[in-house]
């Protein structure tokens, strides 16, 4: 297994049930404060590959609630098209 010195790199369960808490705490934040901070997003952020990678697991997840889904989501809608050109 190849080790990286960023923790947001590592992979298993530690990982996830940090990605979950993460989720969660996201998921407490007031609609508006999303949406306003949205709107100021610069339109060349993307979501990373392991932080989407993690979103959708976290959409396949059938104990995932509803608000989760939604955080989950929103990560992947950030991420770069998969298709070939």
């Amino acid at each position: 297994m190849i080790e990286h010195s960023h923790a947001e790199m590592n992979e298993g369960q530690a990982a996830f049930d940090r990605f979950r808490k993460a989720v969660k705490t996201i998921a407490t934040v007031p609609k508006s404060a999303v949406i306003a901070r949205s709107v100021r997003m610069a339109k060349n952020e993307q979501t990373s590959k392991p932080v989407g990678s993690k979103a959708s697991k976290q959409l396949s997840n059938k104990g995932s609630s509803k608000s989760q889904k939604s955080v989950a989501g929103s990560a992947l809608t950030q991420r770069p098209s998969s298709k070939k050109k």
